[in-house]
């Protein structure tokens, strides 16, 4: 075995154990949750230049997978929200790496950010693969996964409702117009 390989397969153990690290981060989270012993530690956050950092994470993938990949603001420049920022980069991280999951090659996925009477709202769009039906109606549920085989767990969205409710957030899903819509709205 070469050297190449060994450093490949050193790259692939690591990001294995990543990604069962992060599964063993999320179910502690979502049981803090549970037991309202999650502490917040909300700061003043532009959530122009938060949000930004997140999509730059994806602009890789979404290249890799010739997926259009948008952040739109609607020319806003600064919007100033209290936040906790660790738990508020799962919910949009979680959301991004849905979309990117389900969508198919070539597609789309946009974020969107907007302030509406004094509301933030953050809107993660694709047109990939979707739920319907009584799917529907458990999408937020813990370890659902519906009729699919991705290799998901079902806890991403889970957790991303659990912190929403944790926050008083609301957390919605809709399809329309083709395209898959996460949206997150902050008062």
């Amino acid at each position: 075995e070469s050297q190449f390989d060994a450093f490949r397969d050193i790259d692939t153990i690591e990001r294995n154990a990543n990604r069962v690290l992060t599964l063993v981060n999320q179910i502690l989270d979502v049981r803090k949750i549970d037991k309202q012993q999650m502490r917040l530690h909300c700061q003043e956050t532009d959530m122009v230049k938060f949000v930004n950092g997140i999509y730059k994470m994806f602009e890789y993938n979404a290249r890799e997978r010739n997926i259009n990949f948008c952040f739109n603001h609607n020319d806003i420049d600064e919007l100033m929200v209290w936040v906790d920022r660790r738990q508020f980069d799962k919910v949009v991280t979680n959301l991004l790496s849905n979309a990117f999951k389900y969508s198919y090659e070539g597609g789309s996925v946009d974020i969107n950010l907007r302030s509406v009477d004094n509301n933030m709202i953050i809107e993660v769009a694709d047109m990939g693969v979707g739920l319907e039906g009584d799917n529907l109606k458990r999408i937020f549920d813990r370890f659902y996964q519906g009729q699919r085989k991705s290799g998901s767990t079902g806890l991403g969205l889970a957790l991303v409702a659990a912190v929403c409710r944790y926050y008083n957030m609301g957390i919605t899903y809709r399809f329309e117009g083709g395209r898959h819509n996460f949206c997150v709205k902050l008062k």
